[in-house]
């Protein structure tokens, strides 16, 4: 749970400035930049990244984050040595997917009639973008950030292995091949639970972002 949501904020801190960047200098030297991040985090897997993090930080600067994971109440300055690294893997990962959706759907909406209405009336440039086109934006981001953080905090199996992290995703795996099925139940269900809760709450989100969801 913490990895996933430490993840999660870590992907909604980078993703959604640079997508909306992105979009907003389309075609310009920032554009050429966000699409290179999101290109590279998409074709690198996440568990190569890590191993190179492990191998060239012990070559660089002696140190290697320490593996499994500490109670953060007792002892938080370890469990963060040992989730950071993690977490920021893991973030921007995500973050890459993300920052493309952004991107896609501000440059919809930058389209709109709207849009050219409210430069027209004499709007500022930042208020068109941010009382107009990122709220209206955000809807198709809201349903791709559920699905991701809830395959964050369910689980990211090949990192929890390379950082000997005792995650949802490891537990699963572990239990396939041994055969335990009362565990690989458990855990499929505490997956299935999750995912729909995070459904539900996005669902619920959508009237907030788009009034007119709930009058229709």
């Amino acid at each position: 749970m913490q990895l996933g949501l430490m993840a999660f904020a870590i992907t909604l801190v980078v993703a959604t400035p640079i997508g909306i960047i992105s979009a907003v200098k389309q075609d310009t030297w920032m554009d050429y930049v966000g699409r290179l991040f999101s290109i590279s985090f998409l074709s690198i897997p996440s568990f190569f990244i890590a191993i190179l993090s492990i191998v060239y930080l012990g070559r660089w600067f002696g140190w290697i984050p320490p593996r499994g994971i500490t109670n953060p109440f007792t002892d938080p300055v370890t469990n963060m040595k040992q989730m950071v690294i993690p977490s920021i893997i893991l973030g921007l990962s995500s973050a890459a997917g993300t920052m493309r959706i952004v991107r896609t759907t501000m440059l919809e909406v930058m389209r709109e009639d709207y849009i050219r209405t409210a430069r027209a009336k004499g709007l500022k440039e930042q208020g068109v973008i941010w009382q107009h086109a990122v709220r209206n934006a955000m809807i198709p981001v809201v349903t791709y950030l559920g699905v991701s953080i809830a395959a964050l905090i369910t689980g990211s199996v090949l990192v929890e292995v390379v950082y000997g992290l005792n995650g949802m995703g490891r537990l699963t795996v572990d239990a396939i091949t041994q055969r335990d099925w009362p565990v690989v139940q458990t855990t499929i269900l505490f997956i299935v639970v999750v995912s729909l809760s995070i459904n539900l709450l996005i669902d619920m989100l959508y009237g907030v972002l788009d009034p007119r969801i709930q009058l229709s």
